[in-house]
């Protein structure tokens, strides 16, 4: 995860995260640790709807100046 990256936020017990009427919000991440990380909430979110332990997945990963190089064949 890095810094720019976007989360998905989940309430603690979802089992689905691919249904975005479970999504509580999504948030960019703005400092990245060892052992924790920080994200901003959008200023249309309350900060108390998001409940403590909220289950997260990342969405969009911000890869700064890393490329990936994918390789395509074709086939005969």
């Amino acid at each position: 995860m890095r810094t720019g990256s976007q989360i998905a936020l989940f309430r603690p017990r979802t089992r689905r995260f691919d249904k975005d009427s479970n999504r509580l919000a999504t948030a960019t991440i703005v400092q990245v640790g060892g052992i924790s990380s920080q994200a901003r909430l959008p200023d249309d979110v309350d900060p108390n709807s998001v409940p403590l332990r909220a289950r997260s997945v990342e969405l969009v990963r911000n890869s700064g100046d890393q490329r990936l190089r994918v390789a395509l064949t074709a086939e005969a």
